[in-house]
């Protein structure tokens, strides 16, 4: 496949996933949704998500752990 065949297919299905899972359109703007596919991109081939478990557990205990260091700062002003 040619890497402008690969990328219209990325991008057809990062659409699909949009659509079959009622995210509405305009989270595409959210710059945390870009950062997330960079990366993906400068892993490379290999890449896996993380699972339902690590969403829900793992990685949301460390933005609530990270969100709670933010707001010690606005505490002690």
């Amino acid at each position: 496949m040619l890497k402008k065949d690969i990328k219209e297919e990325a991008c057809r299905q990062i659409a699909r996933f949009f659509y079959t899972s009622a995210i509405p359109f305009n989270y595409v703007k959210n710059p945390e949704f870009l950062k997330a596919l960079k990366l993906v991109a400068k892993h490379g081939p290999g890449f896996k998500p993380p699972s339902y478990h690590d969403i829900r557990e793992k990685y949301l205990k460390q933005e609530v752990d990270q969100t709670m260091k933010l707001l010690e700062v606005y505490k002690l002003e």
